[in-house]
């Protein structure tokens, strides 16, 4: 496990160094000296740090979410019947109109 867990973190560095290098020497940093380097540095790491994180929560608490919710099935067949209930709700109404406009004549005459 340990062995493929260190070639997956190599052939991801690859990915790294491809799209986040560029950016990451893009940044305006000021340079004048060493502390207002790192600061900047710091704070582009830690900012990007934060967004993947806070990514990652949210999308595991609804994973999560999804996982603790075992009555799922129920809630797709539920949704399944009233979407069937949608479609035949018309030709219900279309037969009530029908059956009311047959009382109506039957009273006019």
């Amino acid at each position: 496990m340990i062995e493929a867990a260190l070639i997956l973190g190599l052939a991801s560095s690859l990915h790294c160094i491809g799209m986040c290098g560029p950016i990451a020497l893009a940044l305006p940093l000021n340079r004048k000296n060493f502390l207002t380097e790192i600061t900047g540095l710091v704070s582009y790491n830690l900012g990007r740090i934060i967004s993947y994180a806070s990514l990652g929560l949210l999308f595991g608490g609804l994973g999560k979410g999804i996982y603790i919710f075992t009555q799922q099935q129920y809630l797709s067949i539920a949704a399944g019947v009233f979407m069937l209930f949608l479609a035949f709700l018309p030709r219900f109404f279309d037969s009530f109109s029908a059956k009311s406009r047959w009382y109506l004549r039957f009273q006019n005459a």
